[in-house]
């Protein structure tokens, strides 16, 4: 008989994401430690201080009786292909509503991948990455962007056909623009994707705050790809995290097989709010007016960096081609680690590059939506920070 006191539980390796690291745990600490802490790293639209519209007032309303369908709601759908119809002629019936853009990812993952196949995605990225393909038992290959005033895929160093087929390769995941780095995908680049024959997954969340326009649209590829699935959602696009309203549209020559398979999966969840879904096409009404406002704050942030004379203490500040991020490159009299001790010690809470996997250290990340007054006392202790 089992002693259940004494048996040890195993759990599963797919939810070990091992503990927080004691350097970042330290650091923390010491920023916490200043009298004045200001965080530099929230881009959370809600929670920065920003003139956005109030959405509450649509919840309040009732939404019709629950209607399940695996795709969500037609109307919300309809509002969607209705929204994107500037781009290519696309139906709502190519539209899965989700409760956010990562479990888009999931479901795209799980209608893909078996346990053990691989997927490309880029590096330097957020960290999501890993987490979703941990959780779905997918291994992750990645290839480098690289910087030479902006960022760009490094085709040079771009898995070939013969390689994606011996790594049991499945899709192509790019964000475009790319967080942090903010580089859209080129012509170039989706042309040399499309010679592995996978599909392509394409995360515009911040599409809308693209500042160059030098990207290629995946929606015109029509059936040069096998699949192509663009995700979205409410968090960046309309400001609104907290409605917890995401989506992923396919197109392509197996859109229709892919979709049966995600008709299962989000079946199987049924995750996406009906009250959500009901007030999607008021909230995509107003999104133009919610971009405007964040790009202002994030035009202002960029002028304030620039003109902050930082430059002549030898700190760069990275072309800022799209997204919510700047990209700072510190002297090199000091390692990250020495950087990021300094900064917690004054009171600044970035970023560092390592998070994203960038190899120009030291680097340091901080959100273009910090509201302006704490942002020019940070650029003050910048400034007041020795390199020696």
């Amino acid at each position: 008989m089992i002693d259940a006191e004494s048996a040890e539980l195993h759990f599963s390796q797919r939810t070990h994401f091992g503990d927080e690291s004691s350097l970042h745990a330290s650091m923390r600490r010491l920023f916490l430690s200043h009298p004045n802490p200001l965080d530099l790293t929230c881009s959370n639209p809600t929670r920065v201080e920003l003139p956005l519209p109030d959405f509450a007032p649509l919840l309040a309303h009732t939404p019709p009786a629950y209607d399940p369908h695996p795709r969500g709601s037609g109307i919300a759908r309809e509002a969607l292909a209705q929204s994107y119809q500037m781009r290519a002629p696309v139906a709502r019936d190519q539209f899965v509503l989700t409760a956010s853009t990562s479990e888009a990812y999931s479901f795209t993952l799980l209608s893909l991948c078996d346990p053990g196949d691989a997927i490309l995605v880029p590096v330097p990225s957020y960290p999501l990455f890993d987490q979703l393909a941990q959780l779905c038992g997918v291994r992750l290959i990645r290839y480098p962007l690289r910087y030479d005033g902006s960022f760009h895929v490094d085709l040079g160093s771009f898995p070939d056909a013969t390689l994606a087929q011996r790594e049991k390769v499945k899709a192509i995941f790019c964000v475009s623009p790319n967080n942090p780095t903010g580089n859209r995908v080129s012509s170039e680049e989706l042309e040399r994707f499309l010679t592995l024959g996978v599909p392509l997954v394409f995360d515009e969340v911040f599409l809308p705050y693209d500042r160059r326009g030098a990207g290629t649209d995946p929606l015109l590829l029509g059936d040069r790809s096998p699949l192509v699935v663009v995700l979205d959602g409410l968090s960046k696009r309309a400001g609104a995290p907290g409605l917890k309203s995401g989506w992923l549209l396919a197109t392509g020559k197996q859109r229709e097989d892919f979709l049966k398979r995600i008709d299962w999966v989000s079946d199987a969840y049924l995750s996406c709010s009906s009250v959500a879904a009901h007030v999607l096409p008021q909230i995509l009404a107003r999104e133009h007016e919610v971009q405007a406002c964040i790009r202002a704050r994030i035009d202002a942030s960029l002028a304030a960096l620039s003109s902050s004379h930082l430059t002549e203490r030898g700190w760069t500040l990275l072309t800022v081609d799209g997204g919510f991020t700047a990209l700072l490159h510190l002297p090199a009299v000091f390692d990250e680690a020495t950087w990021w001790a300094k900064l917690c010690e004054n009171g600044l809470w970035l970023e560092p590059g390592a998070l994203y996997a960038f190899n120009q250290s030291p680097l340091f990340a901080l959100s273009l939506l910090t509201p302006p007054e704490t942002l020019r006392a940070a650029i003050e202790r910048f400034s007041n920070l020795s390199p020696t």
